[in-house]
């Protein structure tokens, strides 16, 4: 038996309670409530300036039905699709509409990756961040960097301060919790200081409806 000491980002109940809810919410036959935030277009614009992968492959964390992964196995990265449910995963289709092989569907917990280290030169992230706790969030940065090959690049989609759930009012903290989840909001200051710490920043964008867009590259 392994005595490996497991994340408290695996392991503790605000967590485990997340990871219930998003259960539920794929389990059901609806419409997913957060798919159409993905943005499409400011993934497909970093991946023209990043250029090809040049051997490197790319992993998508939380990627749910695969949204970002087949972008970026569209522009031609071996790319892992990472997600800690089965139930999402099971719907997000093996091939690509030409016929050719999809990204790798793996699942799995980020913060418990079963890859061997700093296996990724690119690492994707659209809402696993903005749901992590601020007193947790050297844990994550830990667990993106251990995944990235060095100056390996870090895609992130994360809440501004800007977000408003439906029928969400003024907010009076730059958090909360509800419907069995915690979410984070963001300004670009605090986004700044917490990844300029062990990555080049290279752009940060504000989409004004809610997500700052940042690509960055982690430092040697």
């Amino acid at each position: 038996m392994s005595n490996k000491k497991r994340s408290p980002l695996a392991t503790e109940d605000l967590y485990k309670t997340q990871r219930g809810y998003y259960k539920n919410i794929y389990t059901k036959d609806k419409a997913i409530p957060w798919a159409g935030a993905f943005e499409e277009k400011w993934l497909y614009d970093t991946l023209d300036k990043i250029g090809p992968p040049g051997g490197r492959h790319a992993l998508e964390i939380g990627t749910g039905h695969g949204r970002g992964a087949k972008i970026l196995n569209e522009r031609g990265w071996p790319t892992v699709a990472l997600d800690y449910l089965f139930e999402p995963l099971a719907k997000a289709g093996g091939t690509t509409p030409e016929g050719r092989a999809g990204p790798l569907y793996v699942q799995g917990d980020a913060f418990e990756a079963p890859f061997a280290g700093r296996a990724f030169g690119l690492v994707l992230d659209w809402g696993v961040f903005h749901h992590i706790r601020r007193r947790d969030t050297h844990l994550f940065l830990n667990a993106i960097s251990g995944l990235l090959s060095y100056r390996g690049l870090f895609l992130l989609g994360a809440f501004s301060t800007r977000f408003r759930h439906a029928g969400e009012g003024a907010r009076k903290r730059n958090w909360t919790r509800h419907h069995g989840h915690y979410d984070r909001f963001s300004t670009r200051e605090e986004l700044l200081n917490v990844f300029g710490k062990i990555f080049q920043i290279e752009s940060v964008r504000d989409d004004r409806k809610g997500f700052y867009h940042l690509m960055m590259i982690k430092r040697g």
